[in-house]
């Protein structure tokens, strides 16, 4: 046993848990919480937080949490979140971008839209902006490969 001789009364255990995240790929305690931002238009000031991801500074890759399910069944979903909740329907986008001709909220779009930012964000995880172009061409892609 290591002890630290830290009291004058005594021998008090030394404390080897981590308090730092370390990373699920590299092991490396260089993680995280970096903004994901969506740019509505060519203005760099008309950028916006729609979400967080965790993510390692050393090798790049974004972390993910491990669900278990009443049947016991693991699934690993990407470490997305705000601080309201990690459902897609909870996270940030401006209203005119998923609201109808008659002012309701059409949630669905707003979920597929940030799904396909997701996805944009998976395939190149070291990038922290994206245009509204961009994701809205990738939404088409994922709508025409269903």
């Amino acid at each position: 046993m290591n002890f630290n001789y830290t009291r004058r009364y005594g021998r008090k255990k030394k404390n080897t848990s981590s308090p730092v995240p370390t990373c699920q790929f590299c092991h490396d305690s260089t993680v995280v919480s970096v903004p994901v931002f969506l740019r509505m238009s060519d203005e760099p000031q008309d950028s916006m937080v729609v979400c967080y991801k965790n993510i390692c500074i050393a090798c790049g890759k974004i972390q993910y949490f491990i669900n278990v399910d009443e049947a016991g069944n693991k699934k690993q979903s990407y470490a997305f979140w705000l601080h309201s909740g990690r459902k897609c329907r909870d996270f940030n986008l401006p209203r005119q971008l998923f609201e109808t001709a008659d002012g309701k909220a059409d949630v669905g779009y707003k979920v597929r839209f940030i799904r396909a930012l997701l996805c944009l964000q998976i395939a190149r995880p070291t990038e922290k902006i994206f245009t509204r172009q961009e994701v809205e061409d990738e939404l088409k892609k994922q709508e025409l490969g269903q």
